[in-house]
């Protein structure tokens, strides 16, 4: 059984680290590279962990592949900002990029094959919140200059705009029975 840790990330001298922590206090270093490292999200069974870096000399942000064995596997690899990453399942992550148009859009990335889908189009899409019990996404999209809440059901492929209020909405999470966000 996997114990319970928690993820963070702190400032170094020279660096953003990520770091975890056990229950008992024991700290561990998790990445340490040149530029940032955070952001991490743990998959449903707690052998890998996605996060994103910015090691590489472009300083783009990249999202990287952390496997229970303790090896990193680089999962993007463009000159884009990649960010956000959270796991759907054992296989798929979602995440934000601007690799395709400029501005952030959300992808699904398959962590076994390296097949990226974007589903967004166009606007400017950050913040996805994943609901395994109702398969949905939850993300923000600029509409007429205010960040509005949006749906994307994985089944049926349908994106819906929850909100349409003036103020802009940031970071909407699920809760744990899917029926509330």
């Amino acid at each position: 059984a996997q114990k319970p840790s928690l993820f963070y990330s702190e400032y170094a001298d020279t660096n953003v680290r990520l770091m975890s922590t056990s229950m008992n206090k024991k700290r561990k270093t998790i990445a340490s590279f040149d530029g940032i490292n955070m952001l991490a999200n743990v998959s449903p069974d707690g052998t890998k962990t996605v996060y994103c870096s910015s090691r590489n000399s472009s300083g783009s942000c990249q999202i990287d592949l952390l496997n229970a064995n303790g090896k990193i596997k680089r999962f993007t690899n463009n000159l884009g900002n990649n960010v956000s990453p959270l796991f759907i399942d054992q296989e798929h992550i979602c995440f934000c990029s601007d690799i395709q148009t400029g501005s952030p859009q959300i992808y699904i990335g398959n962590i076994i094959t390296g097949h990226l889908q974007r589903i967004t189009q166009g606007g400017y899409c950050t913040s996805p919140s994943y609901c395994q019990k109702t398969n949905k996404l939850s993300y923000h999209q600029m509409k007429h200059g205010t960040m509005q809440i949006m749906m994307y059901d994985r089944a049926t492929k349908v994106h819906t705009q929850l909100t349409n209020t003036a103020g802009n909405k940031h970071e909407s999470s699920f809760s744990p029975c899917g029926t509330q966000l």
